[in-house]
């Protein structure tokens, strides 16, 4: 008993410093970023000129940052788009093909985590 203790103690811990130090930073840096975009007006020029590209897909504009996101930051990052799809009235429907694509463009993990 006192090993399984030892191993749930052990896996919170990890799960705690993998959100604390890796997916907090990441998402505030993103969001931030966003935030930025969003108040030059950058975002909106962005999303109008993308959006009729995408819909034959089902996605939206912002939809490409959230590809781009996990291309190019790391496979949390995405949840600042999806949050703000969210806030700016994204139906379901955009929302969850936003995520599908998300979830089926994510990175493989690294070599030697069997």
């Amino acid at each position: 008993m006192k090993l399984l203790t030892e191993i749930f103690l052990r896996a919170g811990r990890s799960a705690v410093e993998l959100a604390f130090f890796i997916l907090l930073p990441v998402m505030v840096v993103m969001l931030s970023l966003m935030r930025l975009l969003e108040a030059k007006g950058i975002l909106d020029w962005l999303v109008a000129r993308l959006a009729p590209l995408l819909l034959p897909l089902g996605l939206t504009g912002l939809s490409i940052f959230a590809l781009l996101q996990i291309s190019f930051v790391s496979f949390a990052a995405p949840i600042a788009t999806l949050a703000m799809m969210d806030q700016r009235g994204a139906s379901d429907r955009h929302l969850a093909a936003t995520l599908a694509m998300v979830l089926a463009t994510a990175p493989a993990p690294p070599p030697g985590w069997a």
